[in-house]
């Protein structure tokens, strides 16, 4: 009944855009062990071998905090490393990291292929056009 009183509201229907997305991504990638955070910030790391934490942080649109606690997590299982080049931290993928990237593709297309299936091609790729228009707007005032 409030969803009525809120269905015109950006920051409303946004949110629960997200919340709705979010699950069928954790549903999507769970085989692969990790949330799609990890995820993104592997693949972040891949698309962009030596990426700085602050680079991550810039790219993914998260907080210092939270990819510091990601990036621990990802070194501790051995995917990626740190490396220390003057004052910055460089992230690089391990071996591991390397290896489970053909992984990381395939449900990451699965996962793009499930919205599709629920949205339709078409309104699948007009929201992910407006979302992320509209994030730059945002963004920029």
């Amino acid at each position: 009944m409030l969803e009525q009183n809120f269905c015109e509201c950006l920051f409303f229907t946004a949110t629960r855009l997200k919340k709705v997305a979010a699950k069928i991504a954790e549903d999507e990638l769970k085989l692969l062990g990790m949330s799609p955070s990890y995820v993104y910030v592997l693949l972040g790391v891949k698309f962009k071998p030596g990426i700085t934490q602050k680079e991550l942080c810039e790219e993914l649109h998260l907080k210092p905090s939270t990819i510091t606690r990601l990036i621990d997590k990802l070194v501790m299982n051995g995917l990626v490393e740190r490396r220390a080049e003057g004052k910055l931290s460089h992230i690089y993928l391990t071996k591991d990291g390397e290896e489970i990237q053909e992984n990381i593709q395939k449900y990451r297309v699965k996962l793009h292929d499930r919205y599709k299936e629920i949205l339709g091609k078409e309104e699948y790729d007009l929201l992910a056009k407006i979302t992320n228009d509209s994030a730059k707007i945002l963004e920029s005032k």
